[in-house]
């Protein structure tokens, strides 16, 4: 049996989330592997963020989400729309998907057409994110089938000591564990004395050629413009962005994160775009600088090797890994103050050299992971 199944947070109207889930995917059967997204999406992860959007009245709870709910239904509804429909296409023609699982028998049965299951990448093991569901700790995986994470992020710092039993319970069981972030590794050590890989992101595992192949060429852009792409508000990048428009004399246009609502785009760009995935991949490439509070940005700005900014809003052990690995740790900030004009060009070929190596390292712990001799 050849078959490897993905489980990881792939349905989500999030670039980062659906783009990490296709390059793992390729990156895979690139390997020589019968390779399936596995299509499970639980019923508290999809409650948690219907509950977050604010789309219907009875989700009001307060004047701010009464504000972000008639902005929806009044200018943004149809433009969501159009975007969705963009991401609807990209699972159907890109994703190699399992029939539908909802539930936990559905997932044993399923678990069992596979040689190795793997979980990850994306925050599958957050707390938050994961809503408690155990399926993201392979907890429905039994019998030879082989558990394996790849570059799975726990998303904070330190996990909370009523999960610890849980996760110990079921990490314990996996045959080869792999994190995104540094503080994952020290998670997992700190939970069952045993060391795990710190691997890249699968976004990072393709290089600027292969995503290029996917990009919507009628997207491209006959100017040079700065790209404002965030994931919630954001004060500092926002002063920044008006900062650097003066001073560089570009426009500024702004790509709609996830989610429904004010805080996803920057309502002063020259230029406000819903769109989906590939239209997204097109604007990265095109982008003159990027300024970003998502990992997934900055990944992508790596990818492309655009000058960028980071600004997190939460979290930022996230972000603070995988520049730490790349020796950027500079294009990180907290004080629009600080920014000189030094940040606004990057010089890539330190960070490109670093980033084959951790590629190569990655797609060996892969390539162990799912050979038949692997444990």
């Amino acid at each position: 049996m050849n078959k490897v199944g993905i489980l990881t947070f792939h349905r989500g109207r999030n670039y980062g989330a659906v783009l990490q889930a296709y390059a793992l995917q390729e990156t895979v059967k690139g390997l020589g592997f019968q390779t399936e997204i596995i299509d499970y999406v639980s019923e508290a992860r999809t409650e948690r963020v219907r509950a977050r959007r604010h789309t219907r009245l009875s989700d009001v709870k307060n004047i701010r989400q009464l504000a972000a709910f008639v902005l929806y239904r009044v200018f943004l509804e149809k433009k969501y729309a159009r975007r969705a429909k963009e991401f609807e296409a990209f699972f159907r023609d890109e994703y190699s998907l399992s029939k539908p699982c909802g539930t936990a028998e559905q997932l044993r049965e399923i678990a069992s057409e596979y040689a190795s299951v793997i979980v990850g990448s994306d925050q599958v093991w957050s707390p938050r994110y994961s809503a408690g569901d155990l399926a993201y700790l392979l907890d429905f995986v039994s019998g030879g089938t082989k558990r394996v994470s790849y570059a799975a992020s726990f998303g904070v710092s330190e996990l909370p000591v009523e999960c610890h039993d849980d996760y110990k319970n079921h990490l314990g069981k996996f045959n080869h564990l792999a994190v995104r972030e540094i503080e994952g590794k020290r998670i997992v050590n700190d939970l069952l004395s045993r060391e795990a890989d710190v691997v890249l992101d699968p976004t990072l595992l393709r290089d600027a050629t292969q995503w290029n192949t996917m990009r919507d060429s009628a997207a491209a852009m006959s100017r040079p413009y700065i790209l404002y792409y965030t994931l919630g508000h954001n004060p500092t990048l926002n002063k920044i962005a008006g900062d650097m428009k003066k001073k560089l004399r570009l426009p500024m246009i702004s790509v709609v994160g996830g989610g429904k609502d004010r805080d996803n785009f920057n309502r002063k760009a020259d230029q406000i775009i819903f769109k989906g995935p590939k239209t997204f991949l097109q604007l990265m490439s095109d982008a003159s600088f990027l300024l970003t509070n998502s990992f997934h940005g900055t990944a992508f700005a790596i990818n492309y090797q655009k000058p960028f900014l980071v600004a997190p809003n939460l979290y930022p052990s996230r972000i603070q890994s995988i520049l730490g690995m790349l020796k950027l740790e500079n294009r990180m900030v907290s004080d629009p103050r600080t920014v000189s004009s030094s940040l606004y060009e990057l010089d890539y070929r330190e960070p490109s050299a670093l980033l084959q190596q951790h590629r190569e390292a990655s797609l060996q712990f892969l390539k162990n992971a799912l050979s038949a001799g692997g444990r």
